[in-house]
């Protein structure tokens, strides 16, 4: 599960938001970066990632996400990967820390209500990835 989660040019197979990698990090480790297209209905933004760690030996996996457009606001999202019987159990955190009014009057808590659907259906989406990737190999 934590391959998947550190595969970024795999993202676009099970987070329906990224759209896809447009410029993908050589090797994923701190300081790495990825531009990634994403897609709500219409609206299609790029978002640049930047790992801040990325402990394979420990399943956790930090990266700041902010859109291209020179605004200071980001969210950090955090993982991690606990191995269970039969599995794994994956917790992921996000915060979001807008900088400008706009993000924070209005964006980051429209942004919050969504997260909170979309990270469950992401979340499911990867289980099935995964699944789907195991019986292949």
């Amino acid at each position: 599960m934590f391959a998947a989660i550190t595969d970024i040019a795999g993202l676009p197979r099970w987070n329906a938001l990224v759209d896809e990698i447009v410029e993908g990090p050589a090797r994923l480790a701190p300081g790495a970066v990825w531009d990634a297209r994403m897609r709500k209905g219409a609206i299609t933004w790029v978002s640049k990632s930047e790992v801040t760690v990325h402990d394979p030996d420990t399943r956790r996996f930090v990266h700041l996400s902010r859109t291209d457009d020179g605004n200071p606001s980001v969210a950090e999202w955090e993982w991690h990967v606990t191995p269970a019987r039969g599995g794994a159990i994956v917790a992921v955190e996000w915060r979001l820390q807008p900088e400008t009014d706009l993000r924070r009057i209005v964006l980051a808590p429209m942004r919050s209500r969504m997260l909170r659907r979309e990270v469950p259906a992401s979340l499911a989406a990867l289980e099935r990835y995964v699944e789907t990737r195991s019986k292949a190999a």
